[in-house]
């Protein structure tokens, strides 16, 4: 049987994983994840206007080369939104969900480019870096990696990116009612989100921005 995995568990799990396998592939693990968050942050997905449909491009491009099917689909003109699952048991799915758009930053008031992704002392900074690019390519990693391992789950994974900041309440949006559809349809069993499995599971990694 397949553990009963929080997010945070499953990327730890994951890491231990690769850390079994060598400690090169542990580190191709973080510094890849620590380049695909600098790249995502650098993606212009301020909202307004948004147009996260680029955001969706460049994760479509890093699904596509690890050999997952995904779906996209946009809410409005560049408001675009994707998904992508993997097969499990009968438990309840798991949802790997992040928004794409980030709110407006003043350069005025930075030491860096807001949207710059830069390396300084240790942290990544940039617009998105916590509020959820970050929360995104985490999830990207753990989802890309469960399909590399191939293993059998207890449990559907979706990992979902969406246009916008969704609230989810018993399975239900109250906000963005094409976004809570798309988790219904595609979850196939009651939902787990990563909002009710807080945690900080890439502690390699330090970031600022909002």
């Amino acid at each position: 049987a397949v553990p009963d995995w929080s997010l945070a568990e499953l990327v730890t799990a994951l890491m231990a994983m690769q850390a079994q396998a060598g400690e090169r592939d542990l580190e191709r693990l973080q510094d890849e994840a620590v380049e695909r968050l600098q790249a995502y942050v650098r993606i212009d997905t301020v909202n307004p206007p948004g147009n996260e449909s680029r955001g969706v491009e460049y994760l479509a491009k890093l699904l596509a080369s690890a050999g997952i099917k995904f779906e996209t689909a946009e809410s409005a003109p560049g408001r675009g939104n994707l998904w992508a699952r993997l097969e499990g048991g009968p438990g309840k799915a798991l949802v790997l969900l992040h928004h794409i758009d980030v709110v407006p930053a003043d350069p005025r008031f930075w030491t860096t480019a807001p949207l710059g992704g830069e390396i300084r002392d240790g942290y990544l900074y940039g617009r998105g870096t916590v509020d959820t690019k970050s929360l995104g390519i985490f999830g990207l990693q753990a989802f890309i990696e469960l399909h590399r391992a191939g293993k059998p789950l207890n449990r559907p994974v979706i990992f979902v990116a969406t246009s916008f900041w969704v609230g989810l309440h018993n399975g239900r949006d109250h906000r963005h009612a094409d976004a809570a559809a798309l988790l219904e349809a595609h979850a196939g069993a009651p939902l787990l989100t990563t909002d009710q499995v807080r945690g900080e599971p890439w502690p390699f990694l330090r970031r600022r921005g909002g």
